[in-house]
């Protein structure tokens, strides 16, 4: 059926939004599909996307920050499959921030975005290493931020009011290095997507239903071909790269280069390398 053919996909935060491409995508592939999210029609979303390509799933109602949560998941898949190749770290929110909030609101945003933006991406990549280890290999795919790694002569960042936001997903850089380099000698491949904006659930609702015109929907990127993208990643085999995804330019993969700024995204004087 496809490149993923015999293999498994884990996707969190996939009963709304990109992660419901996401899980499309590696079913078309041929793999046996598990999803994981807070909402109550996770359930739905699995049967939806099981009849649809003709592939088992298994769906699990979890707030990924939660280590229980998190391990009940990854157990549970490897339960029902017995083994995980593909780790799609998708779960996300997202909240306006800055340091002039009230003291109890910034704690309140600290803990939420830091949780499931950083947290979550921690404790499944840990859950799923060694179980990739001992397979022999597997990808594991952190879906970034273009805040992080942008288009050349914008500044990096979301503005004054995302800091909490920027900084979660300015952490994964520190996964991406690391666990890139240890899982090299495992055939573990550890990547980022830096995305831009996306036609989704969450940025739908932090946009307001007041301000989505047309023309704004129009000029984001569609779910789908992010998820091409991620599936050619997947088929690429390369490994400790943020991938840049932004609006206004192809959605494609971008090709490999060898310059580490580039790979891994780091910025110089705020702008991209």
């Amino acid at each position: 059926m496809g490149f993923l053919d015999g293999k498994v996909a884990l996707v969190t935060g996939a009963a709304e939004g990109v992660g419901v491409a996401f899980a499309n995508a590696v079913a078309a592939e041929g793999a046996k599909v598990a999803i994981c999210d807070i909402r109550d029609n996770v359930d739905d979303r699995a049967r939806e996307i099981g009849d649809a390509h003709g592939v088992e799933t298994a769906s699990f109602r979890a707030d990924t920050g939660v280590p229980e949560d998190c391990w009940r998941v990854v157990d549970g898949t490897v339960e029902a499959f017995g083994r995980i190749d593909v780790l799609i770290n998708n779960a996300g929110t997202i909240a306006m921030t800055s340091p002039t909030d009230p003291w109890e609101k910034s704690i309140e945003d600290y803990d939420l975005v830091m949780n499931v933006n950083n947290r979550a991406y921690y404790l499944f990549g840990r859950a799923v290493f060694p179980i990739m280890q001992e397979q022999g290999g597997g990808d594991i795919v952190n879906i970034a931020t273009d805040h992080i790694y942008t288009q050349k002569n914008r500044p990096t960042g979301g503005g004054w009011v995302m800091d909490t936001y920027d900084a979660s997903k300015w952490g994964l850089n520190g996964f991406l290095l690391s666990w890139s380099k240890a899982g090299e000698p495992h055939n573990i491949r550890v990547n980022g997507i830096c995305l831009g904006a996306t036609d989704s659930h969450m940025l739908r609702g932090f946009t307001g239903e007041e301000n989505l015109t047309p023309e704004l929907i129009a000029s984001w990127m569609k779910p789908g071909d992010v998820a091409q993208v991620v599936m050619d990643l997947i088929k690429d085999g390369r490994s400790g790269y943020n991938i840049p995804v932004w609006v206004d330019d192809p959605v494609v993969l971008t090709p490999r280069s060898d310059d580490f700024s580039m790979k891994v995204g780091i910025m110089k004087s705020g702008f991209r390398a």
